[in-house]
């Protein structure tokens, strides 16, 4: 009995921290993955492709409305803002686990993106 307690109490305790945790990260790989994609000054099939694959057609579809109608100075201007953001609220939530994950994320979308020297 105090087992399956203890369980739900973690559970409501550490769930919306877990969460917390899973959405800073998340948030980082996405505009990792934006930046690879934009380094070019394009969004191409291909890498639209990717992102799709990796996050989900809605997704994607949401980062092609924003980018909508910007240039490319602009599309640069916003991936890096959002980029930025997502660093301080990962490094805010789980600064720990901030050390251990972005370079296995910077490594795994310059994988994706075939930039060898992406960050």
């Amino acid at each position: 009995m105090d087992e399956r307690l203890a369980k739900d109490i973690q559970k409501f305790v550490d769930g919306p921290a877990h969460q917390r945790i899973q959405d800073a990260r998340e948030s980082l790989q996405i505009w990792l993955m934006a930046a690879a994609a934009i380094r070019d000054g394009s969004l191409d099939k291909a890498e639209q492709s990717i992102i799709a694959e990796a996050m989900g057609q809605e997704l994607l579809r949401k980062m092609l409305d924003l980018f909508s109608g910007c240039g490319v100075l602009e599309v640069q201007q916003i991936v890096r803002d959002k980029l930025v953001d997502s660093i301080g609220f990962y490094q805010s939530v789980a600064p720990n686990d901030y050390s251990e994950e972005r370079p296995k994320l910077e490594a795994q979308v310059a994988r994706d993106f075939s930039q060898a020297d992406f960050c």
